[in-house]
């Protein structure tokens, strides 16, 4: 993934972390911004075929 953002959500008190690249998927860590961004990438590559 070539851009990740992640922000705080005060409504979900919790990181969310999405990326442009994958519409639809998004992450959550309610104590954690880099845990939020490391399950998106782990998640977005379980979910993207093999090249």
């Amino acid at each position: 993934m070539a851009s990740v953002q992640v922000q705080w959500s005060p409504r979900q008190q919790a990181y969310v972390a999405w990326s442009e690249q994958c519409p639809g998927l998004c992450c959550v860590d309610r104590w954690s911004s880099l845990a939020a961004v490391d399950a998106l990438i782990e998640t977005a590559a379980d979910t993207m075929p093999d090249e």
